[in-house]
Order: C-alpha cells, then sequence, then structure tokens
C-alpha cells in the first residue's frame, strides 16, 4: 500500500505523532505499523495486577486511529529501503511512503542470568494478553522478587507490597531510581525500605526452581551468597 505517511510503532508516540499528523494535514494518507495487536497503556503496566479491578481498563484501543481515518497495519516491520521509500513487512508485505517516522519505543532485553527462563520467572511485556495473564498466575503470590530497583521494578514492587505480599528487591547499585536526581533517589529507597526488603549492592547470580517457588541466587560485593525464595 502507498501512504503519505507511514508511523513505524504502535505506543504512545506513535499514535500520537499519527493523530496529529492527521489533524494538521488531514488530506494525507497515514498508516500506524504496530506489532502487539492488544496493545496496553505502558505507564499504567504495574497497575494491571491488583490496582485496576479489569486489566481491560487500561487497553489502547485503535478506536481514535479508525476514527481519523487513519489505517492500523498489525505486523512485524523487518527493514526499510530508504532509496525506494518502502517499509517490508515480515509477511512479505510492503508499505510505501512519502515521509516515515519511527516510534517502536523500547524493547525488553532478559539479563544473561543462568535460569532466568525458568518456570516461575516472569517478564513486563506490553499487551493485554501477557499482562492478563501474569495477573492471573501472581496476583495472590505470598513471595515475590523483583531484579532491578528502575522504574519499573519500584513501580511493581510497590504494586505488590501495597497488596500485602512479601516483596523483595535485588538492586546492583547502592539505592534504587539510581539515575534519578540523587536525592530523590535516596528518599525513595528510605521509604522503600520501611516496606519492602532491598537487597542493594546485590548482584543476582542464577534462578532456579525449588520445592515451593523459585530461589534467586544472589551475591554482596563481598562476593558472600544468599538465597532469596519466591
Amino acid at each position: 500500500m502507498d501512504y503519505h505517511v507511514v508511523v513505524v510503532g504502535g505506543g504512545p508516540a506513535g499514535i500520537i505523532t499519527a493523530l496529529t499528523t492527521k489533524s494538521v494535514y488531514p488530506e494525507k494518507s497515514v498508516c500506524v505499523i504496530k506489532e502487539i495487536g492488544d496493545g496496553v497503556i505502558p505507564c499504567a503496566i504495574p497497575y494491571m495486577i491488583q490496582t485496576l479491578a479489569d486489566p481491560l481498563q487500561n487497553a489502547m484501543g485503535d478506536m481514535p486511529l479508525e476514527k481519523a481515518g487513519i489505517e492500523v497495519v498489525v505486523g512485524k516491520a523487518v527493514s526499510i529501503d530508504t532509496r525506494e521509500r518502502k517499509v517490508l513487512m515480515q509477511s512479505g508485505d510492503f508499505h510505501s511512503y512519502e515521509r516515515l517516522v519511527l516510534a517502536t519505543g523500547t524493547e525488553m532485553v532478559l539479563p544473561p542470568i543462568p535460569g532466568i527462563k525458568t518456570p516461575g520467572v516472569f517478564t513486563v511485556q506490553k499487551s493485554m494478553t501477557a499482562m492478563t495473564a501474569l495477573r492471573a498466575k501472581i496476583e495472590n503470590a505470598g513471595r515475590i522478587v523483583i531484579i532491578g530497583g528502575g522504574f519499573i521494578g519500584a513501580e511493581f514492587a510497590h504494586v505488590f507490597s501495597a497488596f500485602g505480599s512479601q516483596v523483595t528487591v535485588v538492586v546492583r547499585g547502592d539505592r534504587m531510581l539510581r539515575h534519578e536526581d540523587e536525592e530523590i533517589s535516596r528518599r525513595y529507597t528510605e521509604a522503600a525500605g520501611r516496606d519492602m526488603t532491598l537487597l542493594l549492592g546485590h548482584a543476582t547470580r542464577r534462578v532456579e526452581t525449588g520445592e515451593d517457588g523459585v530461589r534467586v541466587h544472589v551475591s554482596d560485593s563481598s562476593g558472600a551468597e544468599r538465597v532469596v525464595e519466591a
């Protein structure tokens, strides 16, 4: 198909870009290519687990795009021919453009930890199907270990702790939210430490399935190891 504007990415940036383009240039044809058909609003993903009554409240639907006359293509873009101005899809189809916007956002990368794909280890994904399944599996978990103390780890830790789970957060650095302002980061770390267990300065060595759940092996800066169960 031929379009004036093709936007690759169906997250907030891609959607707002497409809607703004169509509102400013209503005569232009606009297409949004997105890999995930049942996308969710990224900022509220942690609250889909327990806070929201229904995960569907956080659905990122296509209605605004469709009402604006923007075509939505669900599929994976695999390459771009800038000379021919074409986006090639995994299906073999291609979409031509006059202007191209890349708004693909981020993609989760699993750290190279032995056993990280062990049953009982879950990752955060941006689809309604994945997050609804995650909610069903862990919403009543008594013990939860979170690897990472950035924004996502902090938000999930807070949600689980608020709903009564025993939460342990493994953080390589000396504080949570370490990429933020140092004072804010330290204040948050102090406050979080009152509601959950923070293993600061700890590295995750391996993960394995135990008799009653998952066992996470961690070590501090001296190399001393301990096991945290989830």
